[in-house]
């Protein structure tokens, strides 16, 4: 999918558990909270899962971020050159700031864990 189709998930309180990064992808490891969505039945699906994010060949501003379950406050989206650039931006409870975490691509795989 495009990296553009993130659009539809509300990312907002959900938890950064990773970011894994080399040089052929990049991959958010995400505590995701489904009780957040529009299509959320409370009565047949469970109020978080696991949401692996993978960004292959893209590129990431990164840093050597100590992640510890950090909360989103909110994803933005920007065009840059013919690809997109999502930028994560979170809480960060160990150095209590708030940290952007800029993934600049075109495609993503989204893996959702039960």
């Amino acid at each position: 999918m495009k990296i553009d189709d993130l659009k539809k998930y509300n990312f907002h309180d959900s938890l950064l558990e990773k970011v894994l990064a080399n040089e052929n992808e990049i991959v958010l490891i995400i505590d995701f909270c489904k009780w957040q969505q529009s299509d959320y039945n409370e009565i047949t699906d469970k109020e978080t899962c696991m949401l692996k994010l993978i960004f292959p060949n893209a590129t990431c501003s990164t840093q050597p971020w100590k992640i510890n379950d950090d909360a989103i406050i909110s994803v933005d989206f920007q065009t840059i050159q013919n690809k997109t650039q999502i930028t994560f931006i979170v809480y960060n409870d160990l150095c209590e700031n708030i940290i952007d975490i800029k993934i600049c691509g075109e495609d993503v795989i989204c893996e959702f864990e039960s």
